[in-house]
């Protein structure tokens, strides 16, 4: 189930869009490592439950300038003990469900302007994902993920059918280590952010 509403304030220049949901599970699948050959599988880990809420909020201060934030909340448990009963470590009634962070933001700036008939735009964008498990098991790495948060940045231009863009994501060159996986049996793996990335995009439109 999900409830929304969208309302726009002070002349159109402040929208607020936001919702609630509330999801039933039923079967929920996980991924758990097969203890005796090593190899990952999916199995059923019984009911579960996820309700949070959505919030953004646009606001544009002048002509040219557009501020978006958006953030979110969700609190995913299982419902029952059904997964370890059938022995899946951890997957015990109120245990969080791996790979949903509680808490996520994202926070852009825009500020378009004309430059010989053409339109130039300026795009700054930050992410913040909050803490999360990435296993049902608390004895594995990879049970606390951190939050972390990254930077992208974009400029463009478009003229006619043509949009020109370049673009650096994560700025900072970040090295943070966001996940630490079994792979096969074995705890040795560690996913880090991807490293700084500066490139062009050319697209059209018909």
């Amino acid at each position: 189930m999900r409830w929304g509403n969208k309302s726009r304030f002070l002349n159109n220049t402040l929208s607020v869009n936001a919702d609630l949901f509330y999801i039933d599970w039923s079967n929920l699948q996980q991924q758990i490592t097969n203890a005796s050959c090593g190899y990952a599988c999916n199995t059923n880990v019984g009911k579960a439950t996820s309700y949070g809420g959505e919030l953004e909020v646009k606001y544009k201060p002048a002509q040219s300038v557009v501020i978006d934030f958006s953030g979110g909340y969700t609190h995913a448990t299982l419902s029952d003990d059904a997964g370890l009963n059938a022995g899946v470590v951890g997957a015990v009634q109120g245990a969080t469900i791996p790979g949903v962070p509680r808490f996520n933001a994202a926070l852009t700036g825009q500020y378009n302007f004309s430059l010989n008939d053409e339109a130039l735009a300026y795009v700054r964008t930050a992410h913040w994902t909050g803490s999360s498990n990435g296993v049902l098991n608390p004895s594995n790495p990879d049970f606390q993920r951190p939050a972390y948060a990254n930077m992208d940045a974009s400029t463009g231009v478009s003229f006619e059918k043509w949009d020109v863009s370049l673009y650096v994501r994560n700025i900072a060159n970040s090295q943070k280590i966001i996940q630490r996986p079994e792979v096969q049996g074995t705890a040795d793996e560690a996913y880090r952010l991807s490293p700084r990335t500066i490139g062009i995009t050319l697209s059209g439109r018909l």
